[in-house]
């Protein structure tokens, strides 16, 4: 496969997660997979690897009958916005966000879980931890990023040590708030996304197995 797109991967330092992201064939990838699967002991195999958010479109020929979109968007004449497959070797992750389209999730491999808040519980929590991220970063003497928070523009930074952890802590633990919904996605699921829904993904199973996801955004 010739195909490049972008990966990411997480590493996790001394003190802090970092997130690192580069370009790379397909075939990268294929070969991280190969070598989990020859090796036996799951802590040396390769994971936190995710080729995240590929346009189906551009996948190679041999893969395109696999990933035609769901009758469901068709009966319902759905304008198809985007779509994309998720590609990634155990465990991965999105982080806290929101879409301005509604979006089809659909499970192919592994398992995923999927916690979600309506449009105004989502920003009032998305406000509260950054927020709570400025107080942090007052206190310890670092100046507060020059732009305001906005819920609708996320970008790599929710991926970075200081908001993921803060993120995720607020929405995977304890701390999350009550009657936050979630959904275990097993092969063949689909959860359907209003639009403006926050949500994060993460996948669950045996460190650097393969989990693979389709999603469609449409109108």
């Amino acid at each position: 496969m010739v195909l490049r797109r972008p990966a990411s991967l997480l590493t996790v330092a001394a003190d802090r997660p970092e997130f690192h992201r580069f370009v790379g064939t397909l075939n990268f990838f294929s070969n991280a997979l190969e070598y989990n699967l020859q090796t036996s002991n799951p802590p040396d195999r390769v994971g936190k690897l995710y080729i995240a958010q590929t346009p189906l479109d551009v996948l190679p020929p041999h893969m395109h009958a696999d990933s035609h979109r769901p009758g469901l968007l068709n009966l319902i004449a759905a304008d198809i916005y985007n779509s994309s497959m998720w590609l990634g070797l155990q465990p991965t992750y999105t982080p806290f966000h929101n879409d301005p389209n509604d979006n089809l999730f659909s499970q192919v491999r592994g398992t995923k879980l999927v916690r979600l808040l309506p449009p105004e519980r989502g920003n009032a929590l998305f406000f509260q931890v950054k927020a709570e991220i400025a107080a942090q970063l007052s206190s310890s003497g670092h100046p507060s990023p020059a732009k305001p928070a906005s819920p609708g523009m996320r970008g790599e930074e929710m991926m970075q040590w200081r908001e993921r952890e803060a993120f995720h802590k607020a929405v995977w633990s304890e701390q999350a708030p009550a009657g936050i919904f979630e959904a275990r996605l097993n092969p063949g699921d689909m959860l359907y996304i209003p639009r403006k829904w926050w949500h994060s993904v993460q996948s669950v199973g045996t460190y650097g197995a393969l989990n693979v996801s389709m999603n469609w955004w449409f109108r």
